[in-house]
């Protein structure tokens, strides 16, 4: 019987580590394990459209100054 909250069989083996900063209020949470940057780009649409929120896929990593 299928779930509506079932996570595709296709990302099983992807994994993620979080950490909150209590001074800022912010949460960072890293997903690894991926077979491409296909699968990643995947990865992202779904768990953006299942959380409904926008986002702006990022070609290259930011970087903070």
């Amino acid at each position: 019987m299928a779930t509506k909250n079932k996570v595709p069989e296709k990302f099983k083996d992807i994994e993620a580590v979080s950490y909150g900063t209590p001074s800022d209020n912010s949460l960072v949470v890293s997903f690894h394990n991926f077979e491409n940057r296909d699968e990643m780009m995947d990865f992202q649409e779904y768990l953006f459209s299942r959380i409904k929120m926008h986002h702006h896929p990022l070609i290259s990593p930011q970087t903070i100054h």
